[in-house]
């Protein structure tokens, strides 16, 4: 699997509505870590401040 290039994270965040300026990326997440536990996780990062999970997968087509 390759990684996605950054044109394709910003036209990926622009397609779910999230702001650029406040959005951090996790990658490599495992299947099956539910939206609360991502929250919970990162929100324990004080500079964060409240965390919201806004989109939850990245889905690349490179057969084109």
């Amino acid at each position: 699997m390759s990684r996605p290039s950054q044109l394709e994270l910003v036209n990926w965040c622009k397609g779910e509505s999230i702001d650029l300026k406040h959005a951090l990326l996790l990658y490599g997440v495992p299947e099956g870590v539910s939206r609360d536990e991502i929250e919970e996780t990162a929100g324990t990062i004080k500079a964060l401040g409240k965390v919201v999970v806004k989109g939850k997968c990245l889905t690349l087509n490179y057969n084109r």
